[in-house]
């Protein structure tokens, strides 16, 4: 049995409906972040919502952009009251991934608006790994701003719309050493201990700026970007390396100095 075009009209008007009526991406965030903090479950957002939530510029023409998914990083030793919160909130978990890879990250599933939440424990492990695990009281609900620009920038591939959001880091929140700002001493931490580090920062910092006139910013933006490149980029070729360090940059390119992540 075949639907007449009306019925199949109405049937779009359905989704279209159910649709609309689901929460956007940035509140089902903020309904998460709540609900966690009312169960004393600690959770911080990263990736593009974490710079969404921290950089008002992130919603302004020529950096705002669409998220798909969440991503969180909460502590492995509350594994399991995490696991509860989401299944508490209606979240489906994806039950063999969680299997395999629950010791580090666990994954669940929005089964009305489709979105899946990303939870990573104790550290951010893609292209780079970072221990976060004593950084998560730094702030309420995102990661430290050094930390949201590093798991940006660590991302071998990058693409547009990391740049975007390193872009709306930068032209909003100081470099400093502060821990609520962009903390130069963190960054230099890990670029003058891990050449690995050092090496996929510096080149996409090259590739940040060089994109910067397609992407149409006000000349004000592009300048203060610009200037803040050039200072931690300076920052971290200056700062003294360890000795593993230089080790490892005698090696060079001829060794890969990154993870390639399998997509999930």
């Amino acid at each position: 049995m075949t639907m007449s075009e009306s019925d199949l009209e109405i049937a779009r008007k359905l989704k279209d409906d159910l649709k609309s009526s689901q929460p956007d991406i940035v509140s089902e965030a903020e309904s998460i972040l709540q609900f966690a903090k009312e169960q004393k479950v600690t959770l911080r957002l990263l990736g593009g919502l974490g710079v969404r939530f921290v950089s008002p510029s992130a919603s302004r023409v020529g950096y705002s952009r669409n998220y798909n998914d969440i991503d969180f990083v909460g502590l492995k030793k509350q594994s399991h009251k995490i696991e509860k919160l989401f299944l508490d909130m209606g979240y489906k978990p994806r039950v063999m991934f969680n299997k395999l890879q629950g010791d580090t990250r666990l994954m669940f599933m929005n089964s009305q608006t489709g979105r899946r939440v990303d939870v990573f424990l104790d550290k951010f492990v893609m292209c780079h790994q970072f221990d976060l695990k004593d950084r998560l009281e730094i702030t309420d609900e995102t990661l430290a701003p050094a930390d949201l620009l590093l798991t940006k920038l660590q991302i071998v591939e990058i693409n547009k719309k990391d740049i975007q959001d390193v872009d709306a880091l930068l032209v909003d929140i100081p470099l400093s050493e502060k821990q609520r700002e962009i903390e130069k001493g963190r960054i230099l931490s890990l670029t003058s201990t891990d050449w690995g580090i050092y090496k996929t920062l510096t080149l996409n910092l090259d590739k940040v700026k060089k994109i910067l006139p397609e992407l149409h910013l006000p000349e004000k933006d592009v300048n203060v970007i610009t200037e803040k490149i050039d200072e931690l980029a300076k920052a971290i070729n200056d700062s003294p390396k360890s000795m593993a360090w230089k080790m490892r940059a005698r090696v060079g390119e001829r060794v890969r100095w990154y993870e390639l992540p399998e997509t999930t």
